[in-house]
């Protein structure tokens, strides 16, 4: 390996990060009539969830409801955003 080749890599490794940490991951959209409720977008795959976090631990509790209600707070928080 080359040392041009080497610094190459290096540089790559560099911008892959500084990107990765440039593009947030997920967006955040509050649900309305639920106090502390996010809805949790997923940029990179489109995935969306209905949770809040966990002030004690600052861990994502997801809610495990998938009823018409909250595919509904969902839709609806994503169309105030205007997504």
């Amino acid at each position: 390996m080359t040392r041009r080749r080497w610094w190459l890599g290096v540089a790559a490794l560099v911008v892959a990060v500084l990107l990765h940490a440039a593009v947030p991951r997920y967006s955040w959209l509050p649900v309305a009539g639920e106090p502390g409720g996010l809805v949790r977008i997923d940029r990179w795959t489109g995935r969306a969830e209905w949770g809040r976090l966990d002030p004690a631990t600052g861990a994502w509790r997801l809610f495990v409801d998938p009823t018409a209600k909250a595919i509904a707070d969902i839709d609806r928080a994503l169309a105030s955003q205007g997504k």
